[in-house]
């Protein structure tokens, strides 16, 4: 029997009991972003010792850093690395967060205008760079401008996918211009639901953007074939969990 097990780690403290919690990443958006719906008081664990009943609000804080483990049983996937952008003092508590895109929003830069490899601005902004396309850039003038605007900047100006992976790189690449492994769906068999560009499927397997998800259809084998991946929404809760999945162009 797969039993849902969630282990949320912000700040200093461990939270194992959960509401719910949502994680959405997606190679259009700038900014993975998560939210946390917690018990206002709810038993935490704090460096190694669980503190007891406690008021949630109170522990949690602005800028914290996030870590979002979802699984069954004893198996878990880091789903979500960041932080606390926003609290909501709502009954349950829900806390929203942002991944490393949330560090850019303090940070101001600039640059002369002189021509740059796409990969070298980055890395001029501080930034740890997973990958970038091969593409020059000519008169990209910036004035002690925010670093989050300048990312949506060469997002917009470039025509590029601009994101950050788990580990807090950042890529700047093409459509399709970045792929990394292969997560297998058998219609039918892993999948609750398929639609239009779109999978339901459960926890297990593993996904995230940029994987290619390998469609099989015993039924109708004409359907089968390979799609990059290019969002993923992980939903948790009390009523189960799910991965919807979008699928973009065939690779």
């Amino acid at each position: 029997m797969f039993v849902l097990q969630s282990e949320i780690k912000i700040g200093a403290y461990l939270f194992t009991r959960i509401v719910d919690a949502e994680v959405m990443r997606s190679v259009h958006h700038l900014a993975a972003t998560a939210s946390i719906r917690l018990p206002v008081s709810a038993v935490i664990k704090g460096q190694g010792e669980v503190l007891g009943q406690s008021q949630t609000a109170n522990a949690v804080k602005l800028g914290d850093p996030v870590e979002i483990r979802l699984g069954y049983g004893k198996e878990s996937n880091l789903e979500f690395k960041g932080y606390v952008r926003r609290i909501n003092l709502t009954t349950p508590l829900e806390i929203e967060c942002e991944d490393e895109f949330y560090q850019t929003r303090t940070k101001e830069v600039s640059f002369s205008g002189d021509a740059v490899q796409v990969a070298d601005l980055l890395q001029n902004c501080g930034l740890s760079v997973g990958e970038a396309a091969d593409l020059e850039l000519k008169n990209f003038v910036a004035d002690n401008e925010m670093l989050n605007e300048v990312l949506r900047r060469i997002a917009a100006e470039c025509g590029l996918d601009v994101f950050f992976d788990l580990e807090g790189k950042v890529y700047a690449v093409e459509a399709n211009g970045h792929q990394t492994a292969t997560v297998k769906y058998g219609l039918r068999k892993n999948v609750i639901r398929a639609e239009e560009s779109e999978l339901t499927a459960f926890l297990l397997p593993y996904a995230e953007p940029c994987m290619v998800a390998e469609i099989t259809d015993d039924a109708y084998p004409e359907r089968n074939g390979k799609f990059l991946i290019e969002a993923v929404r992980t939903t948790f809760g009390t009523h189960g969990a799910r991965r919807r999945i979008s699928l973009g162009n065939a690779v």
